[in-house]
């Protein structure tokens, strides 16, 4: 399709390529922004990265007004739009990559842990609630870390930043490479995962936002009725799980935030999206 892009064409590049990977991104998980000046292009509410070359998938927004999309397209601009504008580098990715939440899942990190996220310049940031408190909290995190390059996020994902978005995602990669050579799959426990579905592994617990809001179709990952990338999903938490092993040490999120989370209209919307 013949887009008349406003954006780098290597934004729409990177984000298909990302959005394939179902190990980096599932469905309308993640997003990628460009600054120019004082507009922002982020992805929007409920969009996939794997339509980026495809279709228009990006708001134009100001940090003044990050939920207001400029521009008459119908889009919708994406929860962490605050989070993108919050941060003042010229591209951003974030993703719900396997390696990243692994990490992020862990009760305590290990040293080995510990070592990776110090060798690629990554600070760690408490679970925060997507949108506004995770914004304020990264943004608070930036005044006195001016030389990371990402944070990891408790219970989420990975975010990072810079002027060269072939780097960012390159380094991204990297990470999730040493992640997996580091902390091998667990082949037992994927196995047992797959088997009963990430639901009843977990005994009704959620690991992610994500896996709250997609919760009632992850219950029933192989459904005819659901789309492709729920068994995406499903297979990555599983992933992501089995990296850890023992799920005496996993962190959960708190029912109550899990329960905010499903009745949140925001999320309802990009539920709504893609469901």
């Amino acid at each position: 399709m013949n887009l008349k892009r406003k954006w780098p064409l290597e934004l729409d590049q990177i984000s298909r390529y990302i959005g394939e990977k179902s190990d980096l991104v599932q469905g309308p998980g993640g997003n990628v922004s460009w600054k120019d000046g004082e507009d922002i292009w982020v992805k929007a509410s409920g969009a996939q990265l794997r339509d980026a070359e495809s279709k228009p998938i990006f708001c134009r927004i100001r940090k003044t007004d990050p939920y207001k999309s400029l521009d008459d397209n119908q889009l919708r601009p994406s929860i962490e739009s605050l989070l993108h504008a919050s941060i003042p580098a010229t591209f951003v990715i974030h993703l719900h990559s396997i390696g990243a939440v692994s990490l992020a899942i862990r009760e305590n990190l290990e040293s080995k842990a510990r070592s990776i996220i110090t060798e690629f310049n990554l600070g760690i940031i408490p679970y925060l609630r997507p949108g506004k408190e995770l914004a304020k909290g990264i943004e608070s995190n930036l005044d006195a870390n001016k030389a990371l390059n990402g944070f990891l996020l408790q219970n989420h994902g990975i975010v990072a930043w810079g002027e060269d978005l072939t780097i960012i995602f390159d380094s991204l990669l990297k990470f999730e490479s040493k992640v997996a050579t580091v902390f091998p799959i667990k082949r037992e426990n994927l196995n047992e995962c797959e088997e009963f579905g990430i639901n009843k592994y977990l005994g009704g617990k959620y690991i992610t936002p994500d896996h709250a809001v997609f919760s009632d179709q992850l219950n029933h990952p192989l459904f005819a009725g659901n789309p492709n990338w729920i068994r995406d999903l499903c297979k990555a938490l599983c992933k992501s799980v089995s990296l850890v092993g023992d799920k005496t040490l996993l962190k959960f999120l708190p029912f109550e935030e899990a329960l905010t989370l499903q009745n949140w209209e925001a999320e309802k919307f990009r539920k709504r999206q893609n469901i």
